[in-house]
C-alpha cells in the first residue's frame, strides 16, 4: 500500500469510552505502522500508555443524586441539563488539551487528522469547535450507530430539544470531511435523509481480527451435524436492549419451541441484567442461563461451543441499516447463525452473502422458523457451508486499507 499523506500525518482518535470499532479496549495498533503518529484521545482518570491524551471528564454536578440511590431521578434531570447527552462533560474537559496538542503538531509541519468516534454522540461537536481553530484540519466523525434515525438515541432528547439536536447533528455532517458509517445502506439515510454531499460520505464494515481465532475451539469440518439430543444456542451481548433489540420476544419464542418437544438450551452470554433475568424467571420452560460479562477472548471462546448463534433485531427503520457489532465475530466463530431479523437489513445481506446462516424476518412466525430449522440439525439434516472468502471481507486485513484513506485523505480511495 502506497500511503504518501498517511506517513506524514498524525491521527488523532478520539472516543469518550475506551472502546473501539469492534466493541472491544480501543486499539489503535493496526493502523499505527501506516501514520506519523496514532495519538488515542479518550475519557479517564489514569492514561493506559504513552503517547496518549486521557482526560477526565468534567465531574457531573447532579453526580450527588446517585449516592442518594436516585439514579431515575438523574438520568432524567441528565437528559434536560446535559445537552446532547452526558459525554459533553468529556466534551468541554478535553477540547482545549486537544487543540493545544493539535497545534504543537501542526507547527511541525505535520498533516493532522481527528477521526471522532461516536456513540455516545455528543464528542462529535468536537468537529465544530476544531473547525473554527484549524480549517486545514480532516476531521472525520465514525458514526457507528447514526442518531436521529436511531430510535434508541432520540427517544433519550426530550422531545422540546429534538429539533434543535437535529440541526446541530445537519451542521456537524455538513462541516466535516467524511462520515464513516458501518455499511453502504447507512451511508444512503446520510446521502438521502440528511442530504449529506456523497463526498463527504463513507462506509467501512465492522471488523473481525483474525488472530482472535486462537481463541475459538476448533469449527468442525463436517458441515452435516450428527443426530443428537440437545441442540445449543448462544447470543453474545446485551439482548435486552428495547426498541432495537426485542429480547422479551425472542424469549418467548424460544419458550415456545421448547414448549413443542425440542430439547433446547439458550446460553446468554454477557447480559446478567434484571431484564434477563426476569425473562428467564418467567420462562415456562426454563431453557436459559445467563453468564456474567468475562473479557472479549473468554466470551469468544464461550460461544464457540454452541451449535447456533442468535441475533435479533427489531423491524425498524433504523435497524435496516445496522451493522449489528457482533456480526463480525459470529462469521468469524464458524457457526451458523439464527438471524432474527428484518428481510431488507443489512444484516440479512451479511447472512445470505457469507451463507452463515438462516434469516427469519417476521416475529409472528419466530417460533415456526426456528423449530423447523432446529429439528432438521437434530436430525443432522442441516447444511452449513459457508462462503469463506465471502467472509473474509470482513477481516481488518481487508479493510485496514480503507481505514487508511479515509483517515489520510489519499485520493486513490477516498471514499471507500
Amino acid at each position: 500500500m502506497a500511503h504518501t499523506k498517511a506517513a506524514q500525518t498524525v491521527l488523532y482518535v478520539v472516543s469518550s469510552t475506551t472502546k473501539g470499532r469492534n466493541g472491544r479496549k480501543l486499539d489503535l495498533s493496526w493502523l499505527k505502522p501506516y501514520f506519523h503518529k496514532v495519538v488515542p484521545v479518550y475519557a479517564g482518570e489514569r492514561s493506559a500508555g504513552e503517547g496518549e491524551l486521557c482526560v477526565p471528564p468534567w465531574p457531573n454536578p447532579l453526580g450527588s443524586l446517585d449516592i442518594l440511590g436516585m439514579q431515575r431521578l438523574k438520568r432524567t434531570l441528565d437528559s434536560f441539563f446535559l445537552f446532547p447527552d452526558r459525554s459533553v462533560l468529556f466534551l468541554h474537559a478535553v477540547r482545549r488539551k486537544l487543540r493545544e496538542s493539535i497545534r504543537r503538531e501542526l507547527g511541525d509541519g505535520h498533516l493532522v487528522t481527528v477521526l471522532i468516534t461516536t456513540p455516545p454522540h455528543a464528542v462529535s461537536v468536537l468537529s465544530l469547535y476544531l473547525r473554527r481553530y484549524y480549517p486545514q484540519l480532516r476531521i472525520v466523525v465514525d458514526w457507528q450507530d447514526l442518531w436521529t434515525f436511531d430510535e434508541a438515541y432520540l427517544l433519550r432528547t426530550p422531545w422540546i430539544f429534538r429539533r434543535r439536536l437535529a440541526r446541530l447533528e445537519q451542521e456537524i455532517m455538513q462541516a466535516v470531511d467524511v462520515n464513516l458509517t458501518t455499511n453502504h445502506k447507512a451511508a444512503t439515510i446520510l446521502e438521502d435523509r440528511y442530504r449529506v454531499p456523497s463526498s463527504k460520505v463513507a462506509h467501512i464494515n465492522h471488523h473481525f481480527d483474525p488472530s482472535d481465532a486462537r481463541s475459538i475451539a476448533p469449527a468442525r469440518e463436517n458441515s452435516v451435524r450428527q443426530a443428537t439430543d440437545t441442540v445449543h444456542i448462544g447470543f453474545l451481548g446485551t439482548m435486552f436492549k428495547p426498541p432495537k433489540v426485542p429480547g422479551e420476544a425472542v424469549v418467548r419464542a424460544l419458550d415456545r419451541v421448547a414448549a413443542s418437544g425440542l430439547a433446547i438450551e439458550f446460553h446468554l452470554f454477557g447480559d446478567p441484567t434484571e431484564a434477563a433475568r426476569e425473562a428467564a424467571a418467567e420462562m415456562q420452560n426454563p431453557v436459559m442461563t445467563i453468564y456474567e460479562r468475562t473479557p472479549h477472548a473468554e466470551a469468544m471462546r464461550n460461544a464457540s461451543t454452541c451449535d447456533f448463534l442468535l441475533i435479533a433485531l427489531a423491524d425498524l427503520p433504523n435497524c435496516n441499516v445496522i451493522m449489528h457489532g457482533k456480526l463480525p465475530h459470529y462469521l468469524l466463530l464458524g457457526r451458523p447463525i439464527l438471524a432474527l431479523v428484518p428481510g431488507d437489513s443489512f444484516v440479512a445481506e451479511v447472512i445470505e452473502k457469507t451463507k452463515t446462516g438462516t434469516v427469519m424476518p417476521d416475529e409472528a412466525t419466530w417460533s415456526s422458523d426456528l423449530r423447523y430449522v432446529l429439528t432438521d440439525f437434530l436430525d443432522g439434516k442441516y447444511s452449513f457451508q459457508p462462503d469463506a472468502p465471502a467472509i473474509q471481507k470482513f477481516s481488518i486485513d481487508r479493510l485496514l486499507e480503507k481505514w487508511v484513506n479515509v483517515a489520510a485523505g489519499n485520493p486513490d480511495n477516498d471514499g471507500a
